[in-house]
């Protein structure tokens, strides 16, 4: 049986995704385009779920759906979802936390695979003849170097796993893990950041976006990484202050850095990070595979649903709003 309600999809998801939806809901549209002006004139008092992924969800928009009872993130991070003002009106705040870990670890160990085989300079030379290049430009294994993780959640782990299958040495910093469960999983954990970014020959980060954590990776901590070390960012671009960064590569700090998140996204078309050889760049997309696009759509809808039908979500983000 249908649910006699109305929900609104911001921006496209799988089609497994509205497979799940659609059977189950009277009303679902689909956005034109995520414009905040086009999504403002889809809400009215029908409106009791939503389901979004890379746009704004503010206060006037939940305010507006008086009657919504859900906002269902396509992804992990919510920072873009008004949180205070879904608070208030006793939104639930749901995501799919687990749907995409794979996807994004396989990204860095991918990335610091390419950056350490200089596989993007190799590329180039074989396009341009130059395959005498094969001489001079002194790639290296993996095998051996040490992988330095800002954050050991999900994705870290997985990320972690896979790095010491390829022979890598994982060392982590995250305050919120114990020894015991790291050394289980064959990681080192170091008592601050600092440690991390000195030992390291790749640094990446997996930590969320938050006031604490904004700029965390300035002139200062890349200082402090080996000038053969290279950075990877599969988080949020604003983690890292991004002109530190690119005057670290331009003076040859760090050796180059891994990114899938900016600043700004997408960075402008003048951005010196779009011009380096050393950087291995792509476009906000280590989740989107086949394979975590289709687990992220089924996963936001299926939280969704639960809420819809007055049942638990499995990952209830704003839990401080619904627990007394």
């Amino acid at each position: 049986m249908k649910l006699k309600t109305k929900v609104i999809v911001t921006q496209p998801i799988h089609a497994k995704g509205m497979e799940m939806l659609t059977p189950y809901v009277e009303t679902v549209i689909v956005a034109p385009d995520d414009k905040p002006e086009t999504i403002l004139s889809l809400l009215d008092d029908d409106v009791e779920g939503v389901i979004v992924r890379y746009n704004v969800f503010n206060r006037e928009m939940i305010e507006k759906a008086k009657n919504l009872k859900v906002i269902s993130r396509h992804g992990i991070g919510t920072e873009l979802i008004d949180r205070e003002a879904a608070n208030e009106h006793g939104v639930m705040i749901v995501n799919t936390p687990d749907a995409a870990t794979v996807s994004v670890a396989e990204h860095v160990v991918a990335m610091a695979m390419m950056l350490c085989r200089k596989m993007l300079f190799a590329h180039k030379a074989v396009l341009t003849g130059n395959f005498a290049a094969k001489n001079t430009y002194n790639p290296d294994d993996v095998d051996g170097k040490t992988i330095g993780f800002i954050g050991l959640g999900r994705i870290g782990i997985e990320a972690a796993k896979r790095s010491i299958g390829v022979g890598m040495h994982v060392i982590a910093y995250d305050p919120y893990i114990r020894s015991e469960v790291a050394e289980k999983l064959g990681i080192r954990l170091c008592a601050s950041m600092e440690e991390v970014l000195k030992e390291a020959d790749f640094v990446s980060i997996h930590t969320p976006l938050t006031p604490e954590t904004k700029h965390m990776i300035g002139a200062k901590e890349l200082a402090l990484m080996k000038n053969s070390a290279y950075l990877i960012n599969c988080a949020r671009g604003e983690v890292v202050d991004e002109p530190a960064l690119i005057e670290a590569l331009q003076k040859g700090v760090i050796a180059g850095a891994g990114l899938d998140v900016f600043a700004k996204e997408p960075p402008d078309p003048d951005n010196p990070l779009l011009g380096m050889e050393n950087v291995v760049l792509t476009p906000h997309s280590s989740s989107l595979t086949m394979s975590g696009k289709v687990k992220m759509a089924t996963g936001a809808v299926e939280q969704l649903l639960k809420v819809l039908r007055e049942e638990p979500p499995d990952f209830l983000v704003n839990k401080e709003a619904f627990t007394k």
